[in-house]
């Protein structure tokens, strides 16, 4: 799914492998391409998702405010060619919660890399909060 507005998704395996030559910085998920707001729960990747920007197992990018991320995980090795790349997240910004997720895939990239968020940012006003659970 691309640039999701919505409220929820939920309960979504995904075993296809995602390769994307992005022209902006919203890169690819494994779930979810881009998020704006909403929430995410109990969703799996499996699959290798590999891209030029902001590259994550269960979401490339999140650019909007409040977006929740809970008892998510990754097993596929993710990779960019660039900045941002993370087994959860790529790249975040503002009030994010992301809680009781896990990766266990193989994370390459240029910088900003991490093994649940690539590149976590808060903003001037915002805030960021990372709960790991142990697979």
């Amino acid at each position: 799914m691309y640039d999701f507005r919505g409220s929820l998704i939920e309960n979504v395996t995904s075993y296809v492998d995602v390769t994307v030559t992005a022209t902006s910085t919203r890169g690819a998920g494994g779930i979810v391409y881009a998020m704006r707001n909403g929430a995410i729960r109990n969703c799996a990747n499996h699959g290798g998702v590999s891209s030029t920007y902001s590259t994550g197992g269960i979401v490339g990018s999140i650019y909007g405010w409040d977006v929740t991320i809970e008892g998510c995980y990754n097993t596929g090795n993710i990779s960019s060619t660039n900045s941002g790349v993370g087994g959860i997240v790529g790249a975040a910004t503002y009030n994010q919660l992301i809680s009781d997720c896990y990766n266990t895939g193989t994370i390459t990239g240029k910088q900003y890399v991490g093994g649940l968020v690539g590149d976590f940012r808060g903003g001037s006003s915002g805030s960021a909060s990372i709960r790991a659970l142990s697979p």
